[in-house]
């Protein structure tokens, strides 16, 4: 079973602007990478988790491959249809498909030749990092009226006490316990790369090894800022227990 879609997970702001070259190209080429016309020239797969470093990441491997060879895969241009295990276009020069695609096994069948990858970083400071993200954006919608209503109407803007409130609580566990969501159909152990926002350059040098590229680290977001909340806010992590479990050998 695929997962479905989720408003809770993608991001209504998560457009991807196509390049001229790349509008032309579907004009003329529209047909959609499948299990039939599977596109053999896409090497990798980055599966970005929200608020883990990408956008820096993306920069990363842009600077590596070219622009034109990292194609962005947002709700504009097959985010929920790729989740899905539907079938998308991607221009034909690309070599890289990244965005916030949770993984499933029709993409190896569209893309046979490519590899898998994700950044991930701790549970607590990634979900920190994703609310302080909601209430600069207003975005995703449902969550921000939640924020909101319970929180900001009330003169609460603690993120801390939004967080502990909303693992109390239990509620909206697709944005809070993402990595459940990402691995749900795939485990983390059969991605061929996984990184980590704490161990950024490190883990940048092995995977360049690899790619047989060099990566030139880019900091465009939070990459390896130290954690902003209270150590208080630990003691919340047994409410985030599966979560650590899936990324726990990868911090």
């Amino acid at each position: 079973m695929l997962l479905k879609n989720n408003s809770s997970i993608f991001w209504k702001i998560n457009m991807y602007e196509l390049k001229t070259r790349w509008k032309v190209e579907k004009y003329f080429r529209p047909s959609l990478d499948s299990q039939d016309k599977p596109n053999k020239g896409v090497e990798w797969l980055v599966h970005h988790i929200p608020k883990t470093a990408g956008t820096s990441l993306r920069k990363t491997f842009e600077n590596a491959f070219g622009v034109n060879a990292v194609f962005g895969v947002y709700l504009n241009t097959g985010q929920l249809d790729l989740t899905a295990g539907k079938p998308i276009w991607t221009p034909r020069n690309a070599k890289v498909l990244f965005g916030h695609v949770q993984a499933n096994a029709e993409q190896s069948i569209y893309y046979p030749n490519a590899k898998r990858l994700a950044w991930v970083r701790d549970p607590l400071e990634r979900l920190w990092s994703n609310i302080g993200h909601t209430l600069k954006t207003k975005q995703p919608e449902g969550i921000y009226n939640y924020l909101k209503t319970n929180f900001l109407d009330k003169g609460i803007d603690n993120i801390e006490v939004m967080i502990e409130t909303m693992l109390k609580d239990n509620v909206h566990k697709g944005y809070v316990e993402i990595y459940s969501q990402y691995f749900r159909h795939m485990p983390i152990e059969k991605f061929d790369f996984i990184g980590s926002v704490h161990r950024n350059r490190e883990d940048l040098d092995k995977l360049q090894e690899i790619l047989g590229v060099r990566l030139v680290e880019k900091r465009n977001n939070v990459l390896n800022k130290k954690q902003q909340y209270s150590p208080k806010l630990k003691s919340l992590q047994n409410y985030l227990q599966r979560e650590y479990e899936i990324v726990a050998d990868y911090l």
